[in-house]
This record gives C-alpha cells, structure tokens and sequence, in this order.
C-alpha cells in the first residue's frame, strides 16, 4: 500500500492531530498575542498537507516551502473564546515531534488533564499534541 497526498507519496506517513483548547476562564483575545506573533508548532518531520481544520477563521501557515518541505503550523492571533477547541490535522512524513512556541502574555500554556499529559509538548505515541491555555 503506498499513501499519496496530492498526488505525491508520503514516505512514513502519520496523521497529526493538534489541538488547542481554551480551559481558562476568560476569552483569548488577539491582544493576548504579543506583539502579534503568530503561535508555532514545529513538526520536525516533513510536511505534506492539512486534511482538517476546525477554526475555520484561523490563519494558517504551513511549511517553509513546497509540499514535501520541512514543516509548522502558525496560527495567526485571534479570538479563541473560552470554552472552545481548535483542531488541525495534517499529513506529515516520519514520526513528528511537535513542539510549541507561545507568544501568549497573561495566558498560562498548560498540559492537559489527560493520562498522557506528562507526554504533551512531546511525541507520543497517537502523534497528537494537546495545548490547554488559560487565560488569567
């Protein structure tokens, strides 16, 4: 069997599923994003394609070049209102390792209360990763 995307075949392929969840008590407001940076997850793996995105009016980006190319995802700042979720999965090339830059201000970035949450901002091993943010 061989996985393709796009017409281009994934050597190693894993679906990543990323999710980022506001638990605090209050909204995440663009303002929280310091001097508007976007966040970022490194993947340390190749980057193929986004098959699922579930903030709709997120902005994305994804790799540093063509499919295929090394690969993050950015989420330009905005409204993450408490209470909700995003998701984003993509197709990716060899196991990812993602790892998150939070240029949050007055909002905690915490593990999640799962069983695998000593794991999180790690690989593990369903190759998701959970960011809880808390907004103060």
């Amino acid at each position: 069997m061989q996985v393709t995307y796009a017409d281009i075949p994934v050597d190693d392929p894993y679906l990543l599923t990323l999710r980022l969840a506001n638990v605090g008590p209050l909204d995440i407001a663009t303002e929280h994003f310091d001097a508007a940076r976007p966040l970022r997850i490194d993947l340390d793996c190749t980057f193929y394609g986004l098959t699922s995105l579930t903030s709709p009016g997120t902005t994305l980006s994804t790799t540093t070049g063509a499919i295929g190319g090394e690969g993050y995802i950015e989420i330009a700042p905005g409204l993450l209102r408490r209470g909700t979720e995003w998701s984003i999965e993509v197709v990716v090339g060899g196991p990812p390792a993602p790892v998150l830059t939070s240029p949050l201000i007055d909002t905690d970035v915490v593990d999640p209360p799962t069983p695998r949450s000593k794991l999180a901002m790690n690989m593990i091993s369903d190759a998701a990763l959970d960011a809880v943010l808390g907004g103060r």
